[in-house]
């Protein structure tokens, strides 16, 4: 018997291209997967880089706000002290004319503020206006020490003095 070789068997051209489509949808869906995964890590470590440089700029922009806040906040404490501390000699007035009786005169004020001294010169009806005069400064409660520094009489035969007293820091807050 003789054994004669069948020729080969010839592949359809349909299976071919369907083997090369299949072979070249495999090799392309390798190289797409070594593809992005290179470029997701690389995309990835741009992203913390710049995550990285964002933070920086915001940490140094917040530090300079936190530094000018604090700065404001120190000025406007300073403002508060400096306002807080202010003594209005205008509020003397209104307290020495409350003080003053109706038949008493002033003629002159000398007001020390920073010493908290006032002399107040004057004319009285009679010695017993300016004994009430005096009274009325030593009993009151904002005025520490009274002292009458001269008395004098007159012309009209009216009482001439002058009293020096100091007063407490809330007259002139």
């Amino acid at each position: 018997m003789e054994i004669v070789p069948k020729p080969p068997r010839r592949i359809p051209t349909f299976e071919r291209i369907l083997f090369f489509l299949s072979l070249f949808l495999f090799l392309f869906t390798i190289f797409s997967f070594i593809f992005f995964f290179f470029s997701v890590n690389k995309l990835n470590s741009k992203k913390v880089e710049l995550e990285k440089k964002i933070s920086e700029l915001e940490t140094s922009e917040i530090k300079r706000m936190k530094e000018e806040l604090s700065q404001m906040e120190d000025r406007f404490l300073e403002i508060e002290n400096l306002l807080n501390s202010h003594v209005f000699s205008s509020h003397f007035f209104p307290f020495l004319e409350s003080q003053i009786l109706k038949n008493v005169i002033l003629t002159s004020l000398n007001l020390n503020v920073s010493g908290k001294q006032a002399k107040v010169s004057g004319i009285a009806e009679n010695f017993v206006a300016l004994s009430k005069q005096y009274f009325l400064f030593k009993q009151s409660p904002k005025i520490e020490k009274v002292q009458i520094t001269s008395v004098s009489i007159t012309p009209e035969g009216k009482i001439g003095f002058e009293i020096s007293f100091s007063f407490k820091d809330e007259v002139i807050k």
